[in-house]
């Protein structure tokens, strides 16, 4: 089968986000062109039993295909496993088609606004890439510490390269539905993962942490939770992690607006700073793994 340069596009960019609404394919497949081309390929890739669709209860703004969530089918799959000489088991794919909603793909279509958000805005810079961009499922790190295994598992994380070097970015993204003492949990995850020292094989230097969250009222709350679980760490005897651990709140819709503008809340320090999302980049000591955006 000869397949058309954007459908191939389309079938990676599932592959790497795992689930996407219209909006986010077109923004980063199709735009300029219009919103039609980009509804007619996933309208064939649909036909061709290459990919699955849920519809928001709600729809989507205009109607019709543009309320759909997408994820790949197991065809579609199998498509990426034999064109891409990719092995299966890292391919994610719907596997009961008929159970899948758009609530199931929900937190996966957040960490993918913060995505975009930020690819365009680094676009729209000069000297400013982004080289980087993993999520779940493919972000998952397993990595062996006091002879167990343990993982880490950010919502997103970026490498973005500037004139100053390469900055790197943990994401979580907070949807104002997650108990705030989660946060404080994730703490003592990044403080393990950053004294096992595993990280150095991935990381020139270790990323610092963005928490996004959706609703404006719980900036102070999730500041809180961080700094509680800095605290907790302290008292487990790793000092200084607040140094090492450099980590900011915001709100996602400031966020999404301007990626690159003084959004950022601290988390330690003067509350009434703010930080842009490359402020203290840092010389990269070697170079990442570049990855497709799509």
């Amino acid at each position: 089968m000869i397949w058309a340069p954007r459908q191939a596009q389309v079938l990676r960019l599932l592959r790497a986000h795992r689930f996407m609404d219209v909006d986010q394919v077109h923004q980063v497949v199709f735009a300029p062109v219009s919103r039609r081309a980009c509804q007619r390929c996933l309208t064939t890739l649909h036909a061709q039993g290459l990919v699955v669709r849920a519809r928001p209860t709600s729809g989507g703004p205009g109607g019709g295909s543009r309320g759909y969530v997408y994820g790949l089918s197991a065809k579609g799959a199998s498509v990426l496993e034999h064109i891409d000489d990719a092995p299966r088991s890292q391919i994610p794919y719907v596997r009961d088609p008929e159970a899948f909603t758009p609530e199931r793909a929900r937190h996966q279509l957040a960490v993918n606004r913060c995505f975009i958000a930020l690819w365009r805005s680094l676009q729209a810079t000069a000297g400013h890439t982004l080289v980087r961009w993993n999520s779940d499922p493919h972000l998952r790190m397993r990595y062996r510490a006091s002879e167990r295994w343990h993982v880490i598992n950010p919502d997103g994380l970026a490498q973005v390269r500037s004139p100053r070097g390469d900055h790197w970015l943990f994401f979580e993204i907070d949807r104002g539905t997650a108990e705030l003492r989660r946060y404080s949990r994730k703490v003592h995850r990044y403080a393990h993962f950053w004294r096992s020292g595993t990280w150095r094989s991935e990381f020139p230097i270790f990323p610092e942490l963005r928490v996004t969250t959706t609703r404006r009222s719980r900036v102070a709350s999730l500041r809180q939770a961080v700094e509680t679980g800095l605290h907790d760490v302290a008292a487990r005897g790793i000092w200084g992690m607040d140094q090492v651990l450099q980590i900011a709140v915001a709100w996602e819709p400031a966020f999404l607006a301007d990626p690159l503008g003084s959004v950022w809340t601290p988390v330690i320090g003067d509350g009434d700073q703010q930080q842009t999302v490359l402020d203290g980049a840092l010389p990269a000591r070697r170079k990442g793994k570049e990855v497709s955006l799509g």
